[in-house]
């Protein structure tokens, strides 16, 4: 077995979507000969905490290290409200820190890297971003002990994306710098999508050693028999955080305009909505006319959200239009798991869309045309009650996103920087 330092600040007992990447890693490369060593903060300031997760690594390695961000400034736990209350302090705190405000827990995580390969052989070094602060320290830990580096991109650094807040051309240009630097210092650079690779190329050369490693879903979450969906209720859920463009208004005027053209298809919906929300989102739907037919939670533990999008008839994934195209967020690939038409408002030129298109899992509208995607919730209810088939999903394409090979196909990247598999 070889062993593969991770550096990865977020992961359980942190929840959401940003620590199922490398959580299914951690559990799936020891079938392929690689034993991750995983080195994560002892986080502070977070809303979205799921220790269930670690029941699916029960003999991983893992070590937890200080870190001098601005969390360790917040209490262990924090309400989403609260979080969103902030949003714009930690925006604001985000652009004063480079490359990222996690930029304090560099110190601490090499030094435990350090600590790590002075008392296990480690064969690799792989961290993965966001924070891209995790890169830095993967790169010192790396260069210091001569082991290959391997680089995950789950967003775009430098590129257009959700998380580049880049205030001044002084950021841009000093964010491409250390972009630039880990690109040509890594062994290999992976990425979630081939948008995100063609942006590195762009700064770090044409010759950058790459492959694209998508996000996927793991066959265990969804197994069991679907549960029985009422004849007379149609669900549309959603999960995952309202934030900057994505919200639920498009979704709510969608409801109304089929309100006011099907009010008897109309009276069967109800909309389930999960994760973190700010109390605009919910007055604005309000104002719309659909507040009686939304229910929203706050944040779900995974496997609470898997059941409920296998509880829904159709999954909503929303894009803005402004977020750049190297966007495919991970609750997308979650929806492939769970087998349902996905009703996607999103640019029709953006990572995602082409993998709904591949999949052919659902249909693609305008972030803002509300018609088009009434029109099309009215067609998935027509399709229940008549008992058509409306949803007709390459199965193919859909394993192809399966957890478990896309770690083989890690393991066997790893191999090839290490000098082949262990005999």
């Amino acid at each position: 077995m070889k062993n593969l330092l991770v550096l990865s600040y977020y992961f359980p007992p942190l929840g959401m979507s940003g620590v199922q990447r490398t959580l299914k890693f951690v559990k799936y490369l020891p079938q392929s000969g690689w034993q991750p060593i995983v080195v994560t903060p002892d986080h502070r300031g977070s809303y979205g905490h799921d220790r269930v997760l670690l029941d699916e690594i029960p003999g991983a390695r893992i070590v937890r290290t200080f870190s001098l961000d601005p969390l360790y400034l917040s209490p262990r736990r924090t309400d989403p409200g609260a979080v969103n209350r902030h949003r714009g302090a930690i925006a604001l705190a985000s652009a004063c820190f480079l490359p990222d405000n996690k930029v304090g827990w560099i110190p601490f995580a090499v030094a435990a890297g350090l600590a790590v390969a002075r008392q296990t052989p480690i064969e690799a070094v792989y961290s993965t971003a966001p924070p891209y602060s995790s890169h830095l320290a993967g790169l010192l830990i790396a260069r210091a002990i001569g082991r290959p580096l391997v680089v995950d991109y789950r967003d775009a650094w430098s590129q257009e994306s959700p998380l580049s807040h880049l205030p001044t051309r002084t950021h841009q240009r000093i964010q491409r710098s250390l972009e630039r630097l880990v690109s040509r210092k890594a062994s290999l650079t992976i990425a979630i999508n081939q948008e995100i690779l063609d942006g590195l190329r762009s700064t770090a050369g044409e010759s950058l050693p790459s492959s694209v490693v998508t996000h996927g879903y793991d066959p265990e979450d969804f197994e069991g028999p679907d549960p029985a969906l009422p004849p007379r209720l149609f669900t549309i859920a959603y999960s995952g955080t309202f934030i900057g463009e994505r919200d639920p208004c498009v979704l709510a005027r969608a409801v109304a305009d089929l309100r006011r053209r099907r009010p008897d298809l109309a009276s069967m919906l109800r909309v389930e909505i999960a994760g973190a929300h700010r109390p605009q989102d919910i007055r604005a739907v309000d104002r719309l006319g659909a507040g009686d037919v939304f229910r929203f939670h706050s944040f779900l533990p995974h496997h609470q959200a898997v059941a409920l999008a296998r509880r829904a008839d159709a999954l909503w994934l929303v894009i803005g239009s402004g977020e750049g195209r190297t966007v495919s967020t991970g609750k997308l690939y979650e929806y492939l798991g769970a087998h349902r038409p996905i009703l996607a408002s999103i640019p029709g030129h953006c990572a995602a869309a082409a993998i709904v298109r591949e999949t052919r899992t659902g249909v693609i509208v305008d972030p803002g045309d509300h018609r088009r995607l009434s029109a099309e919730i009215e067609r998935l209810v027509v399709a229940k009650l008549t008992g058509r088939q409306a949803h007709r999903p390459d199965l193919r394409a859909v394993a192809g996103y399966d957890r478990r090979k896309i770690a083989r196909r890690v393991a066997a990247l790893l191999d090839e920087l290490a000098g082949g598999p262990q005999r």
